[in-house]
């Protein structure tokens, strides 16, 4: 998936590119074919800061092993 083989493969992405607007093609394509979707309750979004797509890291009051 990380190299971006998957979604070549099943012609597919793996993550909806709502909330991705101003970014480059490249960032785009790396969270859309090459990134894991993550679950959640509200519409999944992914955030951008400066043309970039944020990380998600956790959720929001939990203590993150890389944060330790």
């Amino acid at each position: 998936m990380a190299d971006g083989g998957a979604a070549e493969r099943f012609n597919g992405e793996f993550v909806d590119a709502y909330g991705l607007d101003g970014v480059s093609w490249e960032v785009l394509q790396e969270v859309t074919r090459r990134t894991p979707s993550f679950h959640s309750w509200q519409d999944p979004r992914r955030l951008v800061h400066r043309q970039d797509a944020a990380a998600y890291v956790g959720e929001v009051g939990k203590i993150s092993s890389a944060r330790r």
